[in-house]
C-alpha cells in the first residue's frame, strides 16, 4: 500500500493542475465550458489520452485560427461565449466597440 501513496499524490495532483489549467483558460479567453468538454471527448476519442492533455492547446490554436478568418469567424463565436457588462464597460473600447 504505501508504495502507491506517490502514485496516488502524484495522480490527484495532475488532475487538479489540469482541471485548474483548463477553467483558467476557459475563463480568460471566454470560451463556454461545453466547447471545450466537447474538444477533450472529440481529441481523446481521436488521440487517446495524449489528445485529452492537449485538447485545451489544440482547442484555442482552432479558436485563434478560426478568429482570424473571415468566412469562418462566425464558429469562433460559437465557442465563445458573450462578454460581462463589466468586462463589456472596462475593456470594450479595446475590443473595437465604440462608445460614441
Amino acid at each position: 500500500m504505501f508504495p502507491f501513496i506517490p502514485v496516488i499524490v502524484f495522480a490527484l495532483t495532475s488532475a487538479f493542475r489540469m482541471a485548474s489549467s483548463v477553467a483558467w483558460t476557459v475563463a480568460s479567453n471566454r470560451l463556454v465550458m461545453a466547447s471545450m468538454f466537447l474538444s477533450m471527448v472529440f481529441w481523446g476519442w481521436t488521440w487517446g489520452a495524449v489528445g485529452m492533455f492537449l485538447s485545451v492547446p489544440l482547442t484555442m490554436s482552432v479558436k485563434i485560427f478560426l478568429e482570424n478568418t473571415k468566412d469562418l469567424g462566425w464558429i469562433a463565436a460559437l465557442m465563445t461565449s458573450a462578454p460581462s457588462r463589466d468586462s463589456a464597460r472596462e475593456g470594450g473600447a479595446a475590443h473595437g466597440d465604440s462608445a460614441s
